[in-house]
């Protein structure tokens, strides 16, 4: 296995991290109310700051492992 496969698999792997942290705050975040997390009603700013993290994170992974989907958008 040479350097460059190894260094692709450490940056797939901590991108498939990143992705999955960001959907479980996406989770948490967006579901606060629903699983009855938190003191108040509504969607308060401190879900939105949860919700927005987990988003940062998902795009974040998404691009690092360079799983876009179907599309070859940033496997380059």
């Amino acid at each position: 296995m040479n350097e460059e496969h190894k260094v692709d698999e450490k940056k797939k792997k901590a991108g498939k991290t990143w992705a999955a942290l960001g959907v479980v705050l996406l989770v948490l975040g967006l579901g606060a109310d629903w699983m009855g997390l938190g003191s108040t009603e509504g969607f308060g700013y401190k879900q939105l700051i949860v919700t927005l993290v987990g988003a940062a994170f998902l795009l974040i992974g998404v691009k690092a492992c360079g799983c876009c989907g179907a599309s070859s958008c940033c496997k380059k």
